[in-house]
Formats: C-alpha cells, sequence, structure tokens
C-alpha cells in the first residue's frame, strides 16, 4: 500500500545559535501515512521558496517548533514522492565509492543540525545539563510551546474568513493535537481552542482537541463534560451520555455536579424527542 503524503503548507523557525541567531528558516512540510503511522517531512527553502535541503524527516517533538506560516502560499515544484526517488537514485549511485567508516556514519546530519539550532541536543563539546536543569528546561519548552501554538493558533483563526488561506489555516489545525510533545500541562490550551472552535461552527475539529484532553486527563471532569458537550453537538447522544456518566463518577463540585445532571437529563430527552439546542453558560 503506497503512503498518502499531504503538503502541509510553509513552515518556519528561529534559529537559536551561532551568527545567523532570530533569524527565520522556512520550510516547505508534508504529512506522510503509512501503516497507521505519521511522519512529518521537511525541506529547507530559501526566500525565493527555492530548495536549499534535501528532505529530511523530523520526529514530533522536534515539529512542535516550527510556526506556520498560513501568509506564504508557495508550493513545491515536485512531488515529495519524486524528491524523494531521486535523493534515493543519487544515494545509490555514490554508494559504491563511500568508505566503510562514510557507509557508518549518520545519515541524518542535516537533521542533527536542525536540532542543535533548536536548542533539542546537547552539541559536540558541550556538557550535558543535571537532572534538574533538564527538569527546568521541560517545564520551560513546554510554556514556549503553549505560547508559540496560542499565536499560531489565533492566527490561523484570523485565517478562517480569508478564502485563499481558509483551507491552509484548517490543516495547520488539525496538526495540533496531533502533536507528540503536547502534554496534560497543555490542557487548558487545548479546552480554550476546543472552545473557540465550537464558537466558530466547527465541532468535527472541536471534537480532536476535546478528546486529546481526555486522553491526557482521564480523571478530570471537566473534560469528559466539554467532550459530552461537542458529541452532543454532533448528536452523537450516547457517546455523549457515557462521559457525562464519567464526569459524575469522577471527584467534583456541588455546582458542576448540578450541571452535568442537568445536562445528563436533556442529552437523554433530546436523543427520544429531539428538543431544542441546550444552552449552558459553563465552557
Amino acid at each position: 500500500m503506497q503512503p498518502a503524503i499531504k503538503f502541509m503548507g510553509v513552515y518556519s523557525t528561529q534559529t537559536k545559535s551561532g551568527e545567523q541567531r532570530g533569524q527565520k528558516e522556512l520550510f516547505f512540510v508534508w504529512q506522510v501515512h503509512n501503516n497507521d503511522q505519521i511522519k512529518i517531512h521537511v525541506q529547507e527553502i530559501d526566500k525565493t521558496y527555492h530548495p536549499k535541503s534535501k528532505v529530511y524527516a523530523i520526529d514530533g517533538t522536534t515539529f512542535t517548533f516550527f510556526n506556520f506560516e498560513p501568509s506564504i502560499l508557495a508550493v513545491p515544484k515536485t512531488q515529495l514522492k519524486e524528491i524523494l526517488g531521486q535523493q534515493q537514485e543519487k544515494t545509490d549511485k555514490s554508494a559504491p565509492y563511500k568508505t566503510e567508516h562514510q557507509q557508518k556514519a549518520p545519515q541524518n546530519t542535516v537533521l542533527d543540525d536542525n536540532i542543535w539550532r533548536l536548542g533539542l541536543k546537547v552539541p559536540p563539546g558541550e556538557q550535558a545539563p543535571s537532572p534538574q536543569q533538564e527538569d527546568n528546561s521541560l517545564e520551560k519548552a513546554q510554556i514556549r510551546l503553549e505560547q508559540a501554538l496560542r499565536n499560531d493558533f489565533n492566527e490561523a483563526i484570523k485565517q478562517l474568513n480569508q478564502p485563499h488561506a481558509r483551507r491552509g489555516a484548517l490543516r495547520f489545525i488539525k496538526t495540533i493535537p496531533e502533536q507528540k510533545s503536547i502534554r496534560v500541562h497543555h490542557k487548558h490550551m487545548l479546552k480554550d481552542f476546543m472552545t473557540t472552535l465550537r464558537k466558530q461552527d466547527l465541532p468535527e475539529i472541536a471534537l480532536m482537541f476535546a478528546t486529546k484532553n481526555v486522553e491526557l486527563a482521564p480523571d478530570d471532569d471537566h473534560a469528559h463534560f466539554n467532550l459530552a458537550r461537542i458529541f452532543c453537538i454532533l448528536e452523537r447522544y450516547q457517546d455523549a451520555i457515557a462521559h457525562l456518566h464519567r464526569a459524575l463518577d469522577l471527584p467534583n463540585e456541588t455546582e458542576d455536579q448540578q450541571i452535568y445532571r442537568k445536562m445528563l437529563r436533556y442529552v437523554e430527552n433530546q436523543q427520544r424527542h429531539r428538543q431544542v439546542p441546550f444552552r449552558i453558560t459553563k465552557q
């Protein structure tokens, strides 16, 4: 079965070290689905949107430091499958002339260089951080990630009203819940994104964020309640009822419990009689 390849648009990163510190670098980005696995491939491009590097794969953590550029509508002139095929052909032709040492050398030096610039890996010759420094760095990285995602999400929401940019903005928004670097620390951010998408009349995409929140915090009654709300909008009443029962089973405030029971009665009635859409103030 051939992998499904989707061009995601142009993304950027900020160089964090060296003489070019702070300079924005641009990339073509593709999403490749193969055997239920999703991989991200990128290719660095110059200011005129011409390739500067080979196409290479990056992991989910690295991709969280890439920012979507919805205002740049450039597309690669060659399909990803053809690019990878050409790269492989060149590699095959040069293979017989490599020394034994070169054949054993890592093949992702371009990726390694980018990881060092992004601050995700200790460059050669530098001392590794202590466990406490790693914990602090991780917390700071999560905060930076949330700030970057909030900024990019808000920019993408603005693009939804622009016909030429709407498709790319939606494509970027759908990638957020799939990012492996998102942790339980980000559950409030995901809930805010879900609420915005619900108000934008995009319940199918909002469902992705509500589902991710329950995966991150399965014992959070608010997460189950918010997921139930989206299921109700989508008229998936049985799923909504299941998560409302779960919210009621978990420890919660008396006021919240009253709201959960009120919505549960509504959903059960909605299943039978198709009543007027439910309205509550809790978000």
